[in-house]
């Protein structure tokens, strides 16, 4: 951790550190995620369902749901680091 005794105030320091912690968890929630979609009865319903295929079927309105707001924070992020207008 890059901590020197005149950075310890230091507020873009601290925030880095919680952002950092935020995507730690967010990284094994996602693996969580992943793991319980494999696992989901639901889905593997689904899977079975359109033609054998063993993949999850885009029209799972949780995976939609899911993947919009994902894309939502990507692109406020981006706006944010001025990488999109």
């Amino acid at each position: 951790m890059i901590a020197l005794a005149c950075e310890t105030d230091c507020p873009v320091l601290k925030e880095s550190q919680v952002a950092l912690k935020s995507a730690r968890d967010l990284s094994r929630s996602l693996k969580r995620m992943a793991r319980l979609m494999r696992d989901c009865q639901n889905c593997q319903r689904l899977a079975l369902a359109s033609a054998g295929q063993a993949d999850y079927l885009p029209e799972c309105p949780v995976l939609m749901e899911i993947n919009m707001q994902i894309e939502a924070a990507i692109l406020d992020l981006n706006r944010e680091w001025g990488i999109l207008p």
